[in-house]
């Protein structure tokens, strides 16, 4: 559940991109996550361009991107 003070953060990931496994990554990310203060959610990127109409979106919004 999000409270009025958590922020909402989107994460963006290129599946085809680099060599690390995104699994793995992504299971990392959730254990370092303060889950007191940040709700999220993983996008993954469909086709080239993809990012950038996340993040036009996004920034329309009061959430956080990486």
């Amino acid at each position: 559940m999000m409270n009025e003070s958590m922020k909402k953060v989107i994460f963006v990931v290129n599946p085809i991109s680099g060599t690390q496994n995104k699994e793995v990554m992504l299971n990392s990310l959730e254990d370092k996550i303060d889950k007191k203060k940040y709700t999220w959610e993983v996008i993954y990127t469909e086709r080239a361009g993809h990012a950038t109409e996340i993040a036009a979106k996004v920034r329309k919004s009061k959430q956080i991107l990486w």
